[in-house]
């Protein structure tokens, strides 16, 4: 790690303690200078026209965050491949552990990403995308559905009683014994 990277982090860490997670940037880029118009504002044209330049690979480099476990599972895997689909960078750049919003991922993202899931047949519901943040998570989430089985489902916790159910009519509020 060198020391422009040892800047970022706490610098990273800092914004982390003061501002919400979704306005803590994905990247920075250190600069030595602010490019200035006439007037002497910050010229953010020309710094968009920079970044813009860059591949995804060098914005990689600048992440605040590292891919450091790799995937263990092949669900794991799948997710990982599914979020580097969406975000059109390579897999190997994205941890099992670092969450969408750390790798650049925003409300569209969040949208690919549900989309290219319910399209594998993965099972995961947007609000379980929101809720669980990393790939890690989200494969775990999928682990406790999976494991999850009709006695599960239908089983009240209560051994030897018999299992009752009950139907509402819309129509009223009477409860019946079915």
């Amino acid at each position: 790690m060198n020391g422009t990277q040892v800047v970022a982090r706490h610098l990273t860490a800092h914004l982390c303690t003061v501002l919400t997670p979704y306005m803590v940037p994905s990247l920075l880029i250190l600069l030595l200078y602010l490019p200035l118009t006439p007037s002497g504002k910050t010229d953010q044209r020309f710094l968009q026209q920079e970044a813009s330049k860059l591949s995804a690979e060098v914005l990689a480099s600048y992440s605040t965050s590292s891919a450091e476990r790799e995937p263990s599972t092949e669900a794991q895997r799948a997710l990982r491949q599914i979020f580097a689909d969406a975000l059109a960078v390579q897999a190997n750049t994205i941890g099992i552990d670092q969450s969408f919003l750390d790798i650049g991922g925003d409300s569209l993202f969040a949208m690919r990403v549900f989309a290219s899931c319910r399209k594998h047949d993965l099972g995961i519901a947007m609000t379980d995308l929101l809720e669980h943040k990393s790939i890690a998570m989200l494969s775990a989430q999928l682990d406790t559905q999976k494991s999850l089985t009709w006695q599960d489902m239908t089983s009240s916790g209560t051994e030897g009683k018999s299992n009752r159910c009950y139907a509402r009519s819309c129509a009223g509020d009477t409860m019946r014994d079915i």
